[in-house]
């Protein structure tokens, strides 16, 4: 406390004044540090949501929209005989397929084979089940069913 005393003579003030703004000082420097872990916590969290939301794909629905017609259209001009030949033959391997073979699947286009792809890259680069893939926005509980018989996860 021989620092403390030193102090206060030197700038003409009290004892306890010095410690006051002392204190305050502290009470500022611990503010200042918080509000930066808050922010830290805060982008944290924004980074998260960001690379969870990759996967969710940026076209608007419309897009989704129009992938879907234009696939509804095929199987009427082809007499739902669309693609039979590139099904496969056996269930396919989600965690090993390739965007084209998922694109070869019925009710999957180019936009919602590599929205299948992204998000097989952001768990890891494998699913554990393939009820993960209704996560992916496109992926309805139908549209799951009818994938469900000719996906599988090894």
């Amino acid at each position: 406390m021989n620092w403390l005393n030193q102090l206060a003579t030197r700038l003409g003030v009290m004892r306890i004044e010095v410690l006051l703004v002392t204190g305050l000082l502290g009470f500022l420097l611990a503010g200042v540090g918080l509000n930066l872990a808050g922010d830290a916590v805060a982008k944290k969290e924004l980074f998260e949501r960001a690379e969870a939301e990759m996967f969710m794909g940026e076209e608007s629905d419309s897009a989704l929209t129009a992938e879907q017609r234009l696939y509804d259209e095929s199987l009427k001009e082809s007499g739902n005989d669309v693609r039979r030949a590139d099904l496969p033959r056996k269930k396919l391997n989600f965690n090993t397929a390739t965007e084209a073979d998922l694109e070869a699947l019925p009710d999957i286009g180019d936009l919602l084979a590599n929205r299948l792809i992204r998000f097989r890259a952001f768990k890891g680069g494998k699913i554990r089940a393939l009820e993960e893939l209704l996560e992916v926005k496109g992926i309805t509980q139908e549209r799951f069913e009818r994938l469900k018989l000719y996906l599988t996860v090894e």
